[in-house]
């Protein structure tokens, strides 16, 4: 999909036009994520709001900054609302992924809640 959005990059104090770029459809599925900085042995909770092959928004607990390498598990479910599964015979893909934050935003309402944009690095689907 092609969107008009241009990339911006920034030299001293003058702004750079790249030019447009092609963004990947996103999919707005809410999911329970975890994540933690590179290096971080504790894992913590965030919920997706929306996802694409390129990368994942998602609420975090606290800011992320920009730059920052980070390890994201997303648990998909295989259920679709149209045609529920019995809960025994829902499929579950985790999936496990590298990436970098790309963006924080601080959304005030009704609590301060960060949204982080992730691109992805790696990723992996394991049973």
């Amino acid at each position: 999909m092609r969107d008009t959005a241009a990339a911006i990059g920034r030299s001293g104090s003058t702004e750079v036009r790249v030019g447009t770029i092609d963004r990947a459809k996103r999919f707005e599925i809410e999911v329970p994520v975890l994540y933690r900085s590179k290096g971080e042995i504790a894992w913590r909770n965030g919920k997706s709001k929306n996802i694409s092959r390129t990368g994942v928004m998602f609420v975090a607990e606290d800011p992320i900054a920009v730059g920052t390498e980070l390890e994201i598990h997303i648990v998909l479910q295989g259920a679709v609302e149209e045609a529920p599964l019995p809960k025994e015979q829902a499929t579950v893909t985790p999936v496990t992924c590298k990436g970098e934050v790309v963006r924080n935003i601080l959304v005030p309402w009704p609590e301060v809640f960060p949204t982080i944009g992730a691109r992805f690095s790696e990723n992996s689907f394991t049973d």
